[in-house]
């Protein structure tokens, strides 16, 4: 194991809740979110019996920042990048490179409620709130060696294809995301072999009961804004889903998708479906015996050599 890089927290007794990132060939990107763990409580968690969201504070007045990591010298780039407001952000989809601007997909919403409706009691009560629900949010970060290079109090966002923007205030580019969707959806997955690269197409799991994507599959296109869905009943809660590309394939899209859907119904069972990821129909189910529980993170391994 190799450590390429350190990022020293903004404050001195906590740190940030940071659960993925984003990459390219070249950069590494980090958000920084006002979701901080505690220090002191942390070290008493176990005495205490407290969970990590019991030891984290949401601190909507401080904003979310963005470093971006040289991948082969470990360095910071050397400009501040940071959110308008405040955001959570659970799952990064996907980050490439474009025209010196590194684009920034992320699933964000306004705040981590989503951390709070795990809870048992809540999950019991069917007592969730729903008024915060992810979708996708583009950020552009324009990229130089300085922040001198970049002109101040205009928009320095030049791809054409984006209405997010980014803003030079003195020392730091102020950004804006750009939102494709409605809300809410989680568990984003792509083609791999798009990874760090320009992408189309991405996918995720409708898990929100006031969501006009509840119970889905959906696939977004990112370029028309187009949203495709699959759905078998209000009983049937999928996974994260998994693309696996059709050996041979030219086209993004050209594959299939494998999510295991838990039905909640006693005399059901649930089953792993197999779905045309161009078309979003169904090809084949697998049935079960047993009960399976909704799951968060999934991996498909193509052999086992």
């Amino acid at each position: 194991m190799e450590i390429i890089s350190k990022l020293k927290s903004r404050w001195k007794t906590c740190y940030s809740y940071i659960h993925s990132f984003g990459m390219t060939d070249r950069w590494i990107v980090f958000i920084e979110q006002p979701l901080l763990v505690k220090g002191l409580k942390l070290l008493t968690a176990h005495l205490n019996r407290k969970t990590m969201r019991d030891c984290s504070e949401w601190c909507p007045e401080e904003k979310n920042v963005f470093y971006i990591i040289d991948k082969s010298t470990g360095k910071v780039l050397p400009i501040e990048y940071e959110s308008e407001k405040s955001f959570f952000v659970f799952h990064h989809i996907n980050a490439y490179e474009e025209d010196n601007h590194l684009v920034v997909d992320v699933i964000g919403q306004d705040k981590p409620e989503i951390l709070d409706n795990m809870f048992l009691d809540m999950l019991r009560n069917s007592d969730c709130k729903h008024g915060n629900k992810g979708s996708v949010w583009r950020f552009v970060l324009p990229l130089a060696e300085n922040i001198k290079d970049l002109p101040e109090n205009q928009n320095l966002v030049g791809l054409k294809y984006s209405s997010a923007t980014a803003t030079r205030k003195d020392d730091t580019v102020i950004v804006n995301y750009e939102i494709f969707t409605e809300p809410a959806y989680e568990l984003p997955t792509v083609n791999r072999a798009f990874n760090g690269k320009p992408y189309k197409y991405f996918y995720a799991g409708g898990l929100h009961d006031e969501s006009v994507y509840k119970n889905c599959i959906i696939k977004v296109n990112l370029e028309t804004k187009e949203v495709t869905t699959w759905k078998d009943s209000e009983y049937c809660f999928s996974g994260p889903t998994e693309f696996i590309s059709r050996p041979g394939a030219v086209q993004e899209d050209d594959g299939v998708l494998l999510t295991a859907v838990t039905d909640i119904r006693h005399d059901r069972r649930g089953y792993l479906v197999i779905l045309d990821a161009a078309t979003m129909t169904e090809i084949a189910r697998a049935q079960v015996t047993e009960h399976v529980p909704c799951a968060v993170h999934g991996l498909f391994l193509p052999n086992l050599e």
